[in-house]
Order: C-alpha cells, then structure tokens, then sequence
C-alpha cells in the first residue's frame, strides 16, 4: 500500500480531477459521468498528498440482489500497490451492507490477473467494439426488415429490457437520454421487439457510447445498429468532426459466452462492418451462502451490454 493514501467517498469538488486522471489514463470518460454516482452516494476516490490518484463507483440493480463495480482508474505510477483492489473491496462492502449477493465487474487484462486473488471469478469473456468515424461515414445502411420501423423514445422499454436482460437495469437504460425502439408490426397490431440506448461519454469531443442492444437477431440487430449510427454521425457539426485517428467515435460492448450462438454472430458481424475490438473480461463476487456460478446472463436477444453496464 502506498503510505499517505487516503481512502474516502468522492464528491463533487473532485469531480474535475477524477476527469483528468481519467483522461491520462485514456478512459475518457466526462466529470458528469462520475457525478451520477457521487450524487448516488456509491463513489470513493484514493487520494495521495491531496491528489486524486484513484476511483471507483458501484450500483445496485434495481430489486435484484445484483451489484456492478465500475471506473476503477488507478493512475499508473501507483498500480500494483493493492489500491485498485482496496478500493474495489470498498464499494463491495457498500453493496453488501444493501443486500446484495452478486456483485459482476468487467475487467482489463490487467484486472484479470488481479481480482481473482480478492475472490473473483469468470462468467464469459465480451468484446469492446469500436468505430472510427471513416468506418461509420462509409457503412451502408440495408433496407428496412419487412414489417419493422426504427422510432425514437419508443413506449415499452421497461418490459422489454427485464424480459432481455434478466436483471432489473430499467433504471439505468432509462438513464441514457438516446432511445431508439424496434417495432414489428402485423394484424395483430404493433410489438416493441428491439431496443437501442445511446449516450455521449467523452466530454472533450463527440462521441457516443452504445448499449444495451437487443434485437430479436443479429440481422434486425445490425441494421438497427448501422441506422442509429448513422443517425448520430449526422448530428456531429463538422467543426467538431473527429479525425480519422480518432478510432473510438462510437463504442459498444458485446458479451461472448460460449452458450449463446446469436451473440457469437453479432460480435463476428460488429468486425466485419469494420470495428476494432479489445476484450473485456466479464468477472463476479459472490456473497450468498450458496456460492453458485451466476445463473442470470441475460437471454439471447440482449446482444450489447450497457457497459457496467455503467461506465
């Protein structure tokens, strides 16, 4: 441990800093994103000699006894001190004082060496799709699947999220402000069968993280997808158009269990359209007495996670 660290709850005067270690570590991420969570009151900072030089922040799912652990930054000129492990443990104890019995994070590499020596455990593997601006200016939107429509902050979500996800994250896809629904339509009138939710995440220039998606296929999954896309590029004023190096315009994460085939499709669709992918490893804590592998992956039309399904 490093002496000196201070462990303590983040509030909104370090927001700015908790933005800035952020960026120098390239998980650009906005002051606004972190303020969800300060205002929450499930954020702690690790600050040495005044200065932030760690984060991390959780929530509970709704009704669930299901916790996410997510934005655990460290800076790197003081990893592999136990801090990001310290701080982790922090806000587990915070969920497991509300009732939770699961708590899932999403790891880098180097946070999957490290979480199972504090008693995590795998679940499946998921891919970080990106999309530079070149690729998504060049995609070609198909035609519409017969008997579909795209349309904006559709009716029905919170039915359709719980049926997909097999967890209560109603409240935090409701959370972004960007909804596009999926509606079939046949003589026994209209079904919201699909969903996308968009958010801007990076608060130097434009552009979007994506997520949850869920669609009844890869194919309808995918034009939604490319649609949306597209729908966004056109909302970026040219001053403020990315440059070609920026490669991360539009960012989506995917989940790759070996159980389900339809997102096996999806994430090999995601690269074909030109995405470049990194993985994520997709981890868990459990804290009841039944010490079970997690049963409630979410179901086969729940393509794209919503990043912590936070962060």
């Amino acid at each position: 441990m490093v002496e000196g660290l201070v462990i303590r709850e983040m509030t909104l005067g370090d927001l700015s800093d908790c933005e800035r270690l952020a960026k120098e570590v390239r998980w650009f991420t906005s002051a606004e994103s972190f303020a969800r969570f300060v205002n929450m009151g499930c954020a702690w900072v690790g600050v040495v000699e005044g200065n932030v030089i760690a984060t991390t922040t959780c929530i509970k799912y709704g009704v669930d006894k299901i916790g996410f652990v997510g934005f655990v930054i460290v800076h790197p000129s003081f990893r592999r001190r136990g801090i990001g492990s310290t701080l982790t443990m922090r806000a587990v104890t915070y969920l497991s004082e509300l009732g939770v019995d699961m708590v899932m994070l999403d790891a880098s590499d180097d946070g999957h060496r490290t979480y199972p020596t504090i008693g995590f455990k795998d679940v499946c593997v998921a891919k970080r799709h990106l999309f530079s601006f070149p690729v998504v200016e060049s995609l070609h939107v198909g035609d519409t699947p017969e008997g579909t429509r795209l349309i904006s902050s559709p009716d029905g979500i919170d039915d359709l999220v719980r049926s997909a996800a097999r967890a209560d994250i109603v409240a935090i896809v409701k959370s972004f402000p960007l909804h596009w629904g999926l509606v079939h339509s046949d003589s026994n009138g209209d079904k919201l069968v699909g969903l996308i939710a968009a958010r801007s995440w990076k608060s130097h220039r434009k552009s979007f993280r994506i997520g949850p998606i869920i669609a009844p296929d890869t194919n309808r999954a995918i034009w939604m997808l490319t649609s949306v896309m597209k729908q966004l590029l056109g909302t970026i004023a040219p001053a403020e158009r990315p440059t070609p190096s920026d490669d991360d315009v539009f960012r989506m994460e995917v989940l790759e269990d070996q159980n389900c085939l339809e997102r096996a499709h999806y994430a090999q669709a995601l690269t074909a359209l030109g995405s470049a992918s990194s993985p994520v490893w997709r981890m868990y804590l459990d804290l009841s007495p039944s010490k079970t592998q997690p049963a409630h992956l979410p179901g086969p039309t729940y393509l794209g996670m919503c990043g912590a399904d936070l962060g």
